[in-house]
């Protein structure tokens, strides 16, 4: 949990994750800035992943915008700390421990505060105030832009903010030999540092009479501790203490909090071997009356965190997490681990009020060598209420094999990594743990193509997610697929396809059992409103959506978009500015007449550059009946519209999923780079209506073929297998780039045409 853990990682595993599910939302396409929670409001901006956010020490993320944040730290610095509250997702704190003492004592925790950097960050740059006395001092790092009697403005970019993040780290290992910080080298002459243009921290003033709590500490040694750090939380209501208040540091073997009476936890975090290791002592529960001292014992901390697994692994990095609730709070707190460097004290008795719930995630991979790499990705929920004996089994029936197969058909161009890298990862967990934004993963590197075997921990408990990304660049996941969360049968087998060719716009879906992460239709209609939300470039597999207008630069993906009502067009435009960015989906709402009409939906995507050969470019035509539908509704994990009241999101359900169609498609005999053999080629189509959509026969398919860019069409034969399957056979000759056009109708009158330019390639010669 220590900044030193990510040296153990190879070169491939750049990044650790700590996630939680995006949110859709309601409003125009482009985010806005979250709205006050004092009544119920309409969030801005329609489904995204996340935006790029830096941390002052150098760790860069990728943040979602929804209540519960999706955050990916692509550059790692430090080991995150995390905290949140049910009660102010928006708030969510990721603070690299090496911060954590400096809360209040040089650093503003708005500084790690996500939703406040995502309004404040623009185009890469961290924007900061610093506040001192006398001369402005040279604080590594940061560029000033103006100075003034006390105060100065600047910045700091992902480069820079890595030097400042070093020398912060050169100042803690001081600072923690000498139990004192904040109060002298890079903090000299009062220096403070906070977000630019954020408003004064404000502390908690209590409305009640506060007393003094001392935490007491002792070392392995049983001697007073000096320099650790001591975080405390208030159990009947954590609005009571902010994050300055909560946490301090040994001196001398106490540390002194001033709060108010009642019930509290507490954790100590004992730093041992330069931070390359910790002891993590859990105080469950006390009540804090008038002048109370509670003591944490380094030595308690004896439970050493193990996973063994089936096949050779060696560790990547895991997290333990603790959530606990009591009275409708819930505060969920997250440490980093690596290789059995963390040890945690037992709670064998669940405290007497609230609940207390512990996991343990762990990401290992195989050993160097030959053969096909595969990866254990694991979760291990503890029996409520206590923390027991921290050594975990992975047993092969509570395992899921996933043969991931990742197909790409150029060598990516990639700024700072290897050309033949890609990158995936998987994240999950219980929901209670995606929930409160605790999930973890860590970002792992993949020759693309290739293969890999991912074990899993499945059964009901637990679901995943993973993403697929061919090309990572400096500061964005772009190009890439992101699957939906799904759970795992122990035991099973399952095999996953990303980025098989042709790529095309896929739907929103919901898998069953993993029901638990609020979903938006992609074609709805709420009274006489229509939404609609599209993501261009995604593979053939079931709930997988692509990477959208945000898969490269903006003068390099365009598109244009047209929606019809019985013929007369009532919106369009260009559908790159419509887009929510990332991950690049088509986000619109558009009034309709009241009257029962036709809909015709008119879609194009094209994105070039050299990372772009195959299926580069799409045009799609939708039609289908709409009328208004007063009374229906969708069922969780769907939703139509989302707002905000009191700072919680509320989930509106009112509204009809519209009969479009959709395709996906199977070429047999595909390679990983996008080519089959010459001769006879057999492509599967799966026409079908929208999840949640009223059911209704596919009755028609044709398929089309060109290998002149469009020019000249030439029609397969096709054959219906079984209902919304068909079959269509033709000849490739050596060498064509294969163009689609397919058509599928519906006995309804919904239909859809699909034109896909250079689906896929025939190889020159018989071998492939």
């Amino acid at each position: 949990m220590l900044h030193a853990f990510v040296r153990g990682l190879s070169a491939a595993a750049v990044a650790a994750l700590l996630t939680s599910p995006a949110v859709p939302a309601t409003g125009p396409a482009r985010a806005a800035s979250p709205p006050a929670p004092a009544s119920p409001v309409t969030v801005a901006g329609g489904p995204a992943q996340a935006t790029p956010v830096l941390l002052i020490t150098g760790e860069r993320l990728l943040v979602g915008p929804g209540p519960q944040h999706l955050t990916a730290v692509q550059r790692p610095g430090g080991a995150l700390f995390t905290y949140s509250r049910s009660q102010a997702p928006s708030q969510t704190l990721k603070i690299p421990v090496m911060a954590l003492p400096y809360l209040g004592r040089g650093l503003d925790p708005g500084l790690f505060r996500l939703g406040a950097l995502q309004r404040a960050e623009r185009g890469g740059r961290l924007p900061v105030r610093l506040s001192h006395h006398g001369a402005l001092p040279a604080v590594p790092g940061v560029t000033i832009t103006r100075s003034g009697r006390g105060v100065a403005d600047g910045y700091l970019t992902a480069a820079s903010a890595r030097i400042f993040g070093a020398a912060l780290r050169r100042q803690f290992a001081a600072d923690h030999a000498r139990g004192s910080y904040g109060s002298g080298g890079l903090f000299a002459g009062g220096l403070s540092i906070a977000l630019a243009g954020a408003a004064a921290p404000r502390r908690a003033r209590a409305n009640f009479p506060m007393v003094t709590l001392t935490v007491t500490g002792s070392d392995l040694a049983g001697r007073p501790d000096t320099g650790d750090l001591v975080l405390v939380f208030n159990l009947d209501n954590p609005t009571k203490l902010d994050p300055v208040s909560s946490v301090n540091y040994f001196y001398r073997g106490a540390a002194k909090f001033s709060v108010p009476a009642g019930h509290y936890w507490a954790t100590a975090l004992f730093l041992i071997r330069g931070g390359r290791a910790a002891r993590l002592v859990v105080l469950p529960q006390f009540t804090v009356g008038q002048s109370t001292t509670v003591h944490a014992r380094e030595r308690a901390a004896t439970n050493q965190i193990t996973i063994t697994t089936p096949r050779p692994a060696r560790p990547l990095v895991g997290f333990f997490n603790l959530l606990r609730s009591n009275h409708g709070f819930t505060e969920a707190t997250s440490w980093a681990f690596n290789n059995g460097n963390l040890r945690v004290s037992p709670v064998r008795h669940p405290p007497a009020l609230g609940t207390l719930h512990a996991y343990t995630q762990a990401q290992l991979v195989s050993p160097p060598g030959p053969g096909t790499r595969y990866t254990y990705v694991l979760d291990f929920p503890a029996p409520p209420g206590i923390i027991p004996a921290l050594h975990y089994t992975a047993r092969r029936n509570g395992l899921a094999t996933v043969h991931e197969r990742y197909y790409q058909d150029v060598t990516p161009h990639h700024i700072i990594y290897p050309p033949d890298i890609g990158f995936w990862f998987t994240l999950g967990g219980t929901p209670a743990e995606i929930a409160a934004g605790l999930s973890a993963g860590v970002v792992v590197g993949q020759h693309n193509p290739g293969r890999l075997i991912q074990y899993v921990s499945a059964g009901p408990s637990v679901i995943w997610r993973s993403f697929d990304y061919p090309v990572v660049p400096v500061f964005i996941f772009g190009v890439g697929q992101a699957g939906a969360f799904r759970r795992y049968p122990g035991g099973g087998q399952v095999t996953e396809n990303w980025n098989r060719y042709p790529l095309h716009p896929t739907p929103s879906a919901s898998l069953p059992g993993a029901g638990v992460i609020p979903t938006l239709p992609s074609a709805s209609r709420a009274g006489n409103t229509l939404t609609l939300d599209l993501t261009p470039f995604g593979d053939n597999q079931r709930a997988t959506i692509g990477s959208g207008y945000s898969s490269c630069i903006p003068r390099l993906c365009r598109g244009r978009y047209a929606l019809y009502q019985n013929g007369m067009k009532i919106l369009s435009g260009d559908a790159g500015k419509a887009a929510v960015w990332p991950p690049g989906d088509l986000f619109l709402r558009a009034p309709l007449s009241p009257r029962p009409s036709l809909i015709k939906f008119v879609l194009t995507a094209s994105r070039a550059g050299r990372n772009f050969l195959l299926s580069a470019a799409s045009t799609d035509v939708w039609t289908w009946r709409s009328r208004p539908q007063p009374t229906a509704t969708v069922p969780p994990p769907w939703y139509c519209s989302v707002t905000v009241s009191q700072g919680q999101p509320v989930y509106h359900r009112h509204c009809a999923v519209q009969a479009m169609m959709m395709l996906r498609y199977h070429v047999a005999g595909l390679s990983p780079h996008g080519t089959t053999r010459p001769g006879r080629q057999q492509v599967a189509v799966t026409a079908g209506h929208l999840q949640l959509a009223p059911a209704s026969p596919v009755t028609h398919a044709s398929l089309q073929v060109s290998f002149d860019n469009g020019k000249t069409w030439h029609a397969a034969r096709v054959t219906k297998i079984s209902a919304g399957h068909f079959r269509a056979v033709f000849h490739g000759p050596p060498g064509a780039m294969v163009t689609l056009r397919t058509h599928a109708t519906g006995a309804a009158g919904a239909s859809v045409t699909e034109t896909i330019l250079d689906a896929y390639r025939v190889s020159a010669a018989a071998g492939g």
